[in-house]
C-alpha cells in the first residue's frame, strides 16, 4: 500500500512540474521571451493547436529564431494551420538558413523545393547546391539527398561518399545503404554499419541484423537475441520480419 502511495506521489509531483513549466513558458511567451515563444509553438504542435502554434512560432520567426523561422516554413510547405503555401515556406526556409545561428536542415529543406519543384521551377542544380550547403553545416538530411542524386544517376562512388558520411553522422538509414555498398565487398565493416542502423531504430536492419545473428552470417551467433531483434523489426511493420516469423519454427 505504502508502494502504490509513493508511486501516485511521484506521479503527481512529476504531472505538476510539467504543468508549472507549461506555465512558466506561457508567461514568458507573453511577456515577449523569444526562446519561450518557440517553444510554446512546438508545444502547440504537439498539441495538434496549430493556429495557435503558427501564431507563437510567427513572434519568435520574425524576432529571428532560426528554429522557429524553420518550423514556420514547414507548417507552410505542409499546410499545418494554413493552407499550403510553397512561396511563404520557401521564404521563412530562406531566413532559417541565412540566420546568423542558421539551421543547417533549412538548405535541406530548399533543396527539396528545387528538387522537385514546389513553388519554384524544378532546378536539380540549384538542389544540388542547397544540399551541398547543408552537408558542409553537418547536415546528414542533406548528405542522404546527396546520396540518392548521385545514385539515380549511376555515380556510385560518389554516392557510397555521401551515404557513409550521412552514416557517420548518424544517420541510421544511411548507415543501412552503406552496408549494401559493403556487403560483399568488406562485411566486418558492413556489419559494423548494420549493426549501427539497427540500434538506431531501422526495421529494416534490425532484421537483417537479427537474421545474421541468428545463423552466425558475419556475427557471432546468438539465436535468441537475433529471434528477439526480428520479433521487434516485425512489430515495427517489416515485411521480410514478418514473413519470416510465419514460416520459422523455433
Amino acid at each position: 500500500m505504502k508502494i502504490i502511495i509513493t508511486v501516485l506521489l511521484v506521479f503527481v509531483s512529476v504531472v505538476q512540474c510539467y504543468a508549472q513549466q507549461a506555465v512558466d513558458v506561457y508567461t514568458a511567451a507573453r511577456a515577449g521571451n523569444v526562446e519561450a515563444q518557440k517553444d510554446l509553438g512546438l508545444l502547440k504542435i504537439q498539441e495538434g493547436n496549430y493556429p495557435e502554434a503558427m501564431s507563437w512560432l510567427r513572434k519568435a520567426a520574425e524576432k529571428g529564431n532560426a528554429d522557429a523561422q524553420f518550423n514556420l516554413a514547414v507548417m507552410y510547405r505542409d499546410g499545418e494551420g494554413c493552407h499550403v503555401d510553397y512561396s511563404q515556406a520557401l521564404i521563412w526556409f530562406e531566413k532559417a538558413a541565412n540566420n546568423i545561428h542558421p539551421r543547417a536542415d533549412a538548405y535541406g529543406a530548399i533543396g527539396q523545393m528545387y528538387q522537385n519543384g514546389f513553388g519554384v521551377a524544378r532546378d536539380l542544380s540549384k538542389a544540388k547546391i542547397c544540399y551541398e550547403k547543408g552537408a558542409n553545416m553537418g547536415s546528414s538530411f542533406s548528405m542522404l539527398c546527396l546520396f540518392r542524386i548521385y545514385r539515380d544517376v549511376g555515380d556510385l562512388d560518389n554516392a557510397f561518399v555521401w551515404a557513409k558520411k550521412a552514416a557517420d553522422a548518424g544517420d541510421e538509414e544511411a548507415a543501412f545503404k552503406v552496408y549494401v555498398f559493403l556487403k560483399d565487398k568488406d562485411l566486418k565493416t558492413a556489419m559494423k554499419y548494420l549493426k549501427k542502423s539497427a540500434d538506431g531504430g531501422n526495421a529494416i536492419a534490425m532484421f537483417w541484423y537479427g537474421y545474421r545473428q541468428m545463423f552466425g552470417e558475419g556475427v557471432t551467433r546468438n539465436e535468441d537475441a537475433g529471434y528477439e531483434l526480428i520479433r521487434k523489426a516485425a512489430v515495427m511493420g517489416s515485411e521480410d520480419a514478418l514473413d519470416f516469423l510465419s514460416k520459422y519454427k523455433k
